[in-house]
């Protein structure tokens, strides 16, 4: 990561500790810097372990929202080893999730059904503006659902899968979700685990939205060794605190009579 990649991200922080925490990272950066060019080769085409057999596949397949997501996409579900995926995020945030027990439960964590974006809401009466905000970079629009017995109209954050996603592209396989979960997984000893994994046809497929918590695809793709996963578990892991984003929409009310004779 480059300087100003590591302060656009981090920077906040590092202005608000003290000389001592500031000089501990600094040195802390050093030497992963030092330690980067020994880290171990990493067999890059080898990801999958087998298919993955599971009911939740068919339960997946059959919600509209994963239909109308990767419905259109190649794609398949299968173990993967998650130290060899490509890292296209330049950080992690442990979730401390409790280590699954059983398959259902590793598969229950890694492939969830539709999850709620946690959002907040705010409104200023009597016409608005209401404000719709969360941490979730998925907090892209809302829903607005009409309950007729009740005559309510139901403002709701967008439904989302929060699935492990991993993504094949020019020979390698990339993480596109699910870091947080695969950390704490990895840390707890995991060396396979599910996910859903989709085969992109363009860059698109693969990057994500420009910003200095991501890695510049082509970039990575230049890289003989690029960072994998794997990484975040050894010493060349800076620890730091990173600001939480925040994301949301605004949404105005217009509200205008209407007669009608009859």
């Amino acid at each position: 990561m480059r300087d100003e990649q590591f302060n656009a991200l981090s920077g906040e922080f590092l202005a608000s500790a003290n000389p001592t925490r500031r000089q501990r990272i600094a040195d802390a950066v050093r030497q992963s810097r030092e330690l980067t060019p020994g880290l171990a080769p990493v067999v890059l085409d080898d990801v999958e372990v087998r298919p993955l057999s599971h009911n939740r596949i068919e339960e997946l397949m059959a919600d509209p929202v994963f239909a109308a997501t990767f419905g259109a996409r190649p794609y398949h579900f299968a173990w993967v080893r998650p130290e060899r995926l490509v890292a296209l995020q330049t950080f992690v945030q442990p979730r401390d999730d409790p280590t699954p027990a059983s398959v259902d439960e590793l598969v229950e964590l890694c492939l969830p059904l539709q999850s709620s974006v946690p959002a907040e809401l705010s409104f200023q009466a009597p016409l608005g503006p209401v404000y719709m905000m969360s941490s979730s970079p998925q907090m892209q629009g809302i829903r607005i659902n009409m309950d007729a017995a009740t005559n309510r109209l139901i403002l709701e954050p967008p439904l989302h899968l929060n699935l492990v996603q991993a993504v094949q592209f020019a020979r390698r396989t990339y993480l596109r979700n699910g870091y947080h979960r695969l950390y704490d997984l990895m840390k707890g000893g995991a060396s396979e685990v599910p996910a859903l994994v989709v085969e992109g046809i363009q860059p698109q497929d693969v990057a994500l939205p420009p910003s200095p918590g991501a890695f510049d695809l082509a970039y990575l793709m230049s890289l003989a060794r690029p960072p994998v996963l794997g990484d975040f578990v050894t010493d060349s892991a800076v620890d730091v605190a990173v600001r939480e984003r925040r994301y949301g929409v605004s949404i105005a009310l217009q509200i205008n009579p209407i007669s009608v004779g009859l």
